[in-house]
């Protein structure tokens, strides 16, 4: 309580210096700091244009011709997107309108553009409706553009596809130098629920292979992970929001869109386990045939929990891991 009306006061000015000054043309929502990275090509594309930055999240970076304001109010977050005045807002936030990250009534001209934050599918992978009030979707892949046809023709709606390269990747520095593995789940499986990571613990520190564990912010915010419950283990965590996957030799994931990041990267396969896929739109399309489910063995070495032990062993003897260009190619834009 003794932050509320620092926070209320705080935003109160934010809102005002907004709606005073009506210089912006372009805004851009960045939500958290994981997020920041995939918005980073296009705020520096645009910076020649006063940009307006707003953020849920304290960020350490700074850039030209951009005012950042950070909202700590939801009342305020709302309010702010309900009157701003500008031309184009990008953000990597999916549903719009359906929580505090609405479209302005201010300026019902205001086109809204989503970037994505991962190869994955737009149906599947996300909540019913998710990009629906959008104007333009980004699409990196095949995959992206049919499932954006597809939202079109089941709402009735007139989504315009933007293909283009999934920049975030191309800023990805090379520099593969050692045997070091990552493991980083999704969130929304049974990952934990089924003893994944203790297992994989006993394992790779069986065989005295290096790794890193990094768990999704989301099952950090859903408790779906406790790392008070793994602090006797010595584990080493990455909780850092500009992970370079190129660090990596080896990945192990489950239904994450960072093992497609990984493959893209690193031109190698991963290693992904048959959790519960995680799938949060089960009414509208689930009999849709994703890029996670039709890549999964193309791009990836995929075990069983009964077999794990196999896996680690791969990853262990295993000096030349298939390349994946040829495939990832054929796919992505």
């Amino acid at each position: 309580m003794k932050y509320f009306f620092y926070y209320f006061f705080s935003d109160l000015l934010i809102l005002l210096k907004i709606l005073l000054k009506k210089k912006y043309t372009i805004c851009f929502f960045n939500e958290n700091k994981f997020t920041l990275k995939y918005l980073k090509h296009y705020i520096k594309k645009k910076r020649s244009r006063k940009i307006l930055l707003i953020t849920f999240d304290n960020l350490d970076e700074n850039f030209e011709n951009t005012d950042l304001y950070h909202l700590k109010t939801n009342f305020f977050r709302q309010l702010v997107f309900l009157t701003l005045d500008v031309k184009l807002v990008y953000s990597s936030t999916p549903g719009l309108n359906q929580t505090v990250f609405r479209r302005s009534i201010l300026n019902k001209k205001t086109k809204y553009i989503y970037i994505q934050h991962s190869p994955v599918s737009l149906t599947k992978a996300y909540n019913e409706n998710s990009f629906n009030n959008f104007d333009y979707l980004q699409s990196i892949n095949v995959f992206q553009t049919r499932e954006i046809h597809s939202i079109n023709s089941k709402y009735n709606l007139k989504i315009k596809d933007l293909k283009t390269k999934y920049y975030f990747i191309n800023n990805i520095k090379k520099k593969i130098n050692s045997k070091k593995i990552l493991i980083a789940p999704t969130w929304g499986t049974d990952f934990y629920e089924m003893n994944f990571l203790m297992n994989l613990l006993c394992l790779l520190r069986r065989e005295n292979l290096n790794f890193i564990f990094r768990p999704h912010y989301m099952s950090l915010k859903r408790n779906e992970f406790n790392p008070e419950k793994f602090k006797n283990f010595n584990l080493n965590f990455d909780y850092s929001p500009n992970l370079n996957l190129s660090e990596y030799s080896d990945l192990i994931s489950d239904w994450s869109g960072i093992y497609m990041e990984f493959c893209l990267t690193n031109n190698r396969k991963c290693f992904l386990i048959n959790t519960k896929q995680k799938i949060l739109n089960q009414k509208d399309f689930r009999d849709y045939l994703t890029i996670e489910e039709s890549l999964r063995n193309q791009l990836s070495y995929v075990y069983d929990k009964n077999n794990i032990h196999n896996m680690v062993n791969k990853i262990k003897n295993d000096k030349v891991i298939e390349s994946v260009n040829h495939i990832t190619k054929n796919f992505f834009y």
